[in-house]
């Protein structure tokens, strides 16, 4: 007995001791103070510690572990602490747990799985309408504190393999990172690499098993720079596809995109495209008599339109990455991307018209799949593209009241996968130039002489500045209005009197009238009376002044604007000074602002436009200079005085 006792003392001492040493290596590697100094310049959060494994085990499975620990450094950095786990049903989330730290590294809270909320990934447009995530915020409210986490996930197909981005946006530092793919020897993965040195294979000692592994270590921040480039330019990043892969039980092989887009046509579409007689019958009868291969499309599209509505949440019923049936969608009268634009495809052809389905990835920001690497993982939505003579057609098949050919900048200026029988082929999208994406003022005002303002403005929206009007707001409400006194802030006490909103689909042209009053428009000190004469549009804010740029400078979307601005002045007053004329041109883009005065009437002009361009780092002060003499412009004043 006494034996027992010293073995269970001896057992309650080594084990202590043991959990003692782990509690001071885990205080002593997430100290906040042992962060290197080197990388906490602009460092909002600092990566300690990430491992990611992919193991492979067929063509229909692969497994991740993931261990991150990530120290937030300020309120900059709090979305790096926050866990997000996707999940869907071709992810199973097998095995999760967190914890958090203080600045010294102690133990501040133990997260269970039970702890995450398990929310829908929606959104108003998807390519996969079944994800979800678990997600976890912290609670946390002094910095720094450090968040740790490991989970394993079990993925039902190999035909998405995971990117590796572990810096994928500005104020993240990494301390030390890690991504290792391991495969059976005779399994072939395609990588496309940037930014990171290319590593060779290596035969794991069972000799069934090979890896890649890749590592970045003690990485400084970047700094977020106004007209960032795409991060994809500027990070390092790793793409994985297969050769062979396995989903939902359709294998396929693929190592460019006319083999991917082939197999898409092949499988995703196969079977999904009958339609009920009597619905070929009645969209023939309704397009008979348009000779117009543009004119039957846009009949068909807005009957679509009318008939069907988006629906991004399907979970349980959808095809997973095949859209649902035509003749569900038909039956239905709902589907998401996939469906709406498969259902859209096959009327179109019905009625004798090809048109292809277009994978895309939709961003404000064009983002392109790479020409040479052909992969599964670069499109989120899905859009149709119709090559009609002279003239190729794209179409948004979500937006029920988007203007026939019009996708504006979010699938806009970019390139899209068609998928067609004859294999898959990048094509452009819609190219929206600057001078097309034009915003057109022309208001006529009244001052009286207590500086109150009272007139009218029609402006017109064109190109992808159709969209700077929601339909919405045609329903003049309390919502509305006080929308609208955000738009035209500078109409201090504004009233409006009058107003409408239309929408010409045809030509992709917003209109809006709008009659107004504004006290206190113009302010009146002694005898004199000091006019804005650009209170429709101006440049709301400037870009940070760097003294030094590290990346290039990006313009993703240009526009124009164009403002031509009458006042009829009070009477009793003489202008007294005007502002200058401006006249700016560069390759970036250009301004032009001019007052001038006749018959007691001020008349302003301006015109600004930007160009989309990429230009080196060194060009930003340019840049800079260019849009503080816009803004200081665009607020000068008129000084008048009684005479």
């Amino acid at each position: 007995m006494f034996v027992i006792h010293i073995y269970r003392l001896l057992f309650s001492v080594c084990t202590l001791s043991f959990l003692f040493t782990v509690h001071l290596s885990a205080q002593n590697v997430f100290r906040a103070d042992v962060i290197p100094q080197s990388l906490r310049p602009y460092a909002n959060a600092v990566v300690r510690l990430s491992e990611t494994v992919h193991t492979i085990a067929s063509p229909s499975m692969y497994e991740t572990t993931r261990l991150h620990a990530v120290t937030v450094m300020n309120a900059q950095g709090v979305g790096e602490g926050v866990i997000v786990i996707p999940y869907n049903k071709l992810v199973q989330v097998k095995s999760l747990r967190a914890t958090i730290y203080d600045a010294d590294g102690r133990v501040l809270k133990k997260i269970k799985k039970s702890d995450f909320d398990d929310l829908s990934m929606i959104s108003h447009f998807s390519l996969y309408e079944d994800d979800r995530m678990l997600k976890y915020v912290p609670q946390v409210n002094k910095f720094p504190y450090t968040v740790e986490y490991e989970y394993q996930l079990r993925t039902k197909t190999t035909f998405f393999l995971p990117s590796w981005r572990p810096q994928n946006r500005p104020g993240l530092a990494i301390e030390r990172s890690s991504c290792r793919f391991v495969t059976p020897v005779n399994f072939a993965v395609r990588y496309n690499i940037h930014g990171l040195t290319p590593v060779a294979e290596q035969i794991l000692p069972s000799g069934k098993q090979k890896q890649t592994k890749w590592t970045l270590e003690n990485t400084p921040a970047w700094r977020d720079e106004p007209f960032l480039p795409p991060v994809d330019s500027i990070s390092p990043w790793i793409m994985a596809a297969p050769v062979n892969f396995e989903i939902n039980g359709m294998k396929g092989s693929f190592t460019n995109w006319e083999e991917f887009g082939l197999w898409c046509y092949n499988h995703l579409l196969k079977d999904r495209g009958k339609l009920p007689d009597e619905t070929i019958v009645r969209v023939r009868k309704m397009t008979a008599g348009i000779s117009d291969s543009r004119e039957k499309a846009r009949k068909i599209y807005e009957y679509c339109q009318q008939k069907n509505r988006y629906v991004s949440i399907q979970k349980g019923k959808t095809g997973g990455i095949s859209p649902r049936p035509a003749s569900e969608v038909d039956r239905m009268s709902y589907g998401d991307c996939k469906a709406l634009c498969n259902y859209t495809r096959v009327l179109l052809e019905a009625v004798g018209i090809r048109a292809f389905y277009a994978i895309v990835h939709a961003d404000e920001r064009p983002v392109n799949p790479p020409e040479a690497f052909a992969n599964a993982n670069f499109g989120n939505h899905i859009i149709l593209c119709l090559p009609l003579d002279g003239d190729t057609v794209w179409l948004e098949c979500t937006n029920n009241k988007a203007p026939f050919g019009y996708i504006g900048s979010f699938t806009g200026n970019r390139k899209a996968l068609l998928c067609t029988p004859d294999g898959g082929y990048l094509a452009r999208t819609t190219v929206y130039k600057p001078e097309d994406n034009r915003q057109e003022s022309f208001a006529q005002f009244a001052i009286d002489n207590g500086g109150t303002l009272t007139g009218k403005i029609t402006t017109r929206f064109i190109g992808t500045q159709y969209d700077n009007r929601d339909e919405e707001m045609t329903t003049l409400n309390i919502e509305r209005i006080n929308e609208l006194k955000k738009v035209y802030v500078y109409f201090p006490d504004m009233e409006i009197r009058s107003y409408s909103l239309t929408f010409d689909k045809e030509q992709i042209i917003a209109t809006e009238r709008l009659q107004l009053e504004s006290a206190r428009f113009a302010s009146i000190s002694g005898n004199r009376m000091y006019i804005p004469v650009n209170p429709v549009n101006v440049l709301e804010s400037l870009p940070r002044d760097l003294r030094t740029r590290t990346h290039k400078v990006f313009i993703a979307t240009g526009y124009r604007d164009s403002d031509s601005i009458s006042f009829s002045l009070p009477a009793g007053y003489q202008v007294e000074s005007i502002p200058p004329p401006v006249q700016l041109n560069d390759d970036f883009g250009t301004y032009r602002f001019e007052v001038t005065v006749k018959d007691h009437s001020l008349h302003v002009y301006r015109n600004l436009q930007l160009n989309d361009v990429l230009l080196p780092s060194e060009r930003y002060s340019g840049v800079l200079n260019f849009m503080k003499k816009v803004y200081d412009s665009d607020r000068s004043k008129v000084v008048m005085v009684k005479e």
